[in-house]
């Protein structure tokens, strides 16, 4: 006869709660901190649309960081790092914003130095280099639209 199986499913864990919005001086610790670990679960479609928004807004941010002359890690690295912060940005953008403080926020500037940190290499500080001219740009593109 045969066996009885249990087929029950793995419950899939709630999805991470979106990490709501910014106000005029941007992200704080709080929120990077929220909008990190909502990336880190997100939903391989909306993930997708968002790299997919990425690449499409960021198309000429994404063509300077190929010019440098990365190694393919050192470049995934960069490109990872720049679209977390794309991400980020986007996410938490609050409707109808326009006049946001004009300095990269600091919250921004210190989730990417911890991301580079973790993948130190020898081409660290072109890496560095690179994400903190990517930022600087992803900031000031967004507060032009």
């Amino acid at each position: 006869m045969g066996s009885s199986r249990n087929w029950a499913r793995t419950p899939k864990p709630p999805p991470a709660a979106k990490p709501g919005t910014f106000g005029r001086a941007g992200p704080g610790d709080a929120f990077v901190d929220r909008a990190s670990k909502y990336l880190a679960a997100l939903d391989p479609r909306e993930r997708q649309r968002l790299e997919h928004s990425f690449e499409n807004r960021q198309d000429a941010l994404l063509g300077r960081l190929d010019a440098r002359g990365l190694t393919d890690d050192g470049y995934t690295c960069a490109r990872q790092t720049l679209f977390e912060l794309f991400a980020m940005v986007e996410l938490g953008w609050p409707p109808g914003l326009k006049d946001a403080a004009p300095e990269v926020p600091e919250a921004l500037a210190l989730f990417s130095e911890r991301a580079l940190s973790e993948a130190e290499s020898a081409e660290s500080e072109a890496v560095r280099g690179a994400v903190d001219e990517g930022l600087a740009e992803l900031w000031a593109s967004r507060r032009r639209r």
